[in-house]
């Protein structure tokens, strides 16, 4: 009974994957598994319970009433479970287990990498899902431990640790050929491609000392991702949008005498999550490696 019993639970904790990723794809890249095993090992559960528990489309999945059951019940248990777990690693010192990290594209791809590394050659005994994602993800509603993003969402129950500020500039690559805008209003007309959120169309404020300027821009390519920026940059010889920590090394700043509003990166945890030795450490490490 007992070895059903344990085949039952890690097959439910799959099923709840497949609900909160919602399908069978983003289920497998979030945990590893394959996605026919994650499929046979759901059918087969399905078999031992005597019912379905997931309507399937070629879209997406839906909770049957059996499934929905089910899930509401095996999610307390995965909670139960994950208190129980934590409860033991608040005991150790050292960090160690599974860390499961979030991210938006353009933080994760261009502010995170060293500081993933640093941290995993520091503690050996610790293991990083790392996922870049468009949303806004929270730790107290989805199952993450640090979920790092711009600004402090509102109505969250999670904790809150300011990370560092982030300001938007422009940037032109070494090789550009043409002089190089000192004055805001010079970037009007210009070509321009964008590491940000926003319009296509849009209107900056600028600021130096106690003078502001608007200018509005016209960006050729906005993208959540600096690499197709740099590449449109250097093909183009036109100029970037982009955060301050994403400008590649030898990068010059446009109009560096002038300003663009500042966000803040900051780092959202649970209460109780932040206890764990792995999350302290990683939080740590983010203050260090984000200066």
């Amino acid at each position: 009974m007992s070895e059903w019993i344990g085949r039952d639970i890690e097959d439910m904790a799959l099923f709840a994957q497949v609900v909160e990723r919602g399908g069978f794809s983003a289920a497998a890249r979030y945990t590893g598994v394959p996605q026919p095993t994650i499929s046979r090992r759901i059918l087969a559960l399905e078999s031992r319970i005597g019912a379905s528990l997931l309507d399937r489309t070629t879209r997406r999945v839906h909770l049957t009433e059996v499934g929905r059951l089910t899930y509401d019940h095996v999610r307390i248990m995965l909670v139960e479970a994950q208190a129980a777990r934590n409860a033991v690693d608040v005991l150790s010192a050292t960090p160690r287990g599974l860390l499961r990290v979030a991210a938006p594209v353009l933080i994760g791809r261009s502010a995170l990498p060293l500081v993933v590394n640093r941290f995993l050659k520091r503690y050996p005994d610790v293991s990083i899902a790392l996922e870049l994602t468009s949303r806004n993800l929270d730790p107290v509603e989805d199952d993450v431990d640090v979920v790092v993003r711009l600004n402090v969402p509102d109505h969250s129950q999670a904790w809150v640790d300011p990370l560092r500020l982030v300001r938007l500039g422009f940037y032109v690559a070494p090789s550009h050929p043409g002089p190089i805008p000192k004055d805001p209003s010079e970037l009007t007309g210009q070509k321009i491609f964008g590491a940000t959120r926003g319009p296509i169309l849009q209107t900056l404020k600028f600021t130096r000392d106690n003078t502001e300027t608007l200018v509005p821009i016209s960006l050729r390519l906005r993208a959540n991702d600096v690499a197709p920026v740099i590449q449109a940059v250097e093909s183009c010889q036109g100029f970037a949008l982009m955060p301050d920590y994403a400008a590649p090394q030898g990068w010059r700043s446009v109009c560096s005498e002038w300003q663009l509003p500042s966000s803040q990166i900051v780092a959202l945890t649970t209460r109780h999550g932040r206890k764990q030795p792995r999350v302290k450490a990683f939080i740590e490490a983010l203050k260090e490696g984000l200066i």
